[in-house]
């Protein structure tokens, strides 16, 4: 199974969308985090599969969740999330 690790920040982003979501329907939040995990473990098996945005930051590519748009790295045997943010949210966020 390949590794998937997370930035300190990708698991804030994680949190605060829960959050967020949970305030209105928590079921919703649940599956919302669900879908991005599934998809995280999907790009951790096949981890070129994201679209690179190298302009935004060497190494890094990022696919899209429903709303939200997951940004990470390829490393040994896996990948690591750097964030996760919202579609609407610029780029910019991302830089560390």
């Amino acid at each position: 199974m390949a590794r998937v690790e997370k930035t300190p920040r990708a698991k804030s982003d994680a949190i605060d969308i829960w959050l967020y979501i949970a305030e209105e329907d928590p079921a919703a939040a649940d599956k919302v985090l669900r879908r991005i995990d599934e998809r995280v473990h999907l790009l951790a098996e096949m981890p070129t599969s994201g679209e690179s945005v190298e302009f935004i930051s060497k190494g890094v590519r990022r696919t899209s969740v429903g709303r939200y748009v997951v940004y990470y790295r390829q490393i040994t045997n896996g990948i690591e999330i750097v964030r996760i943010l919202h579609g609407a949210r610029r780029a910019d966020d991302l830089v560390e």
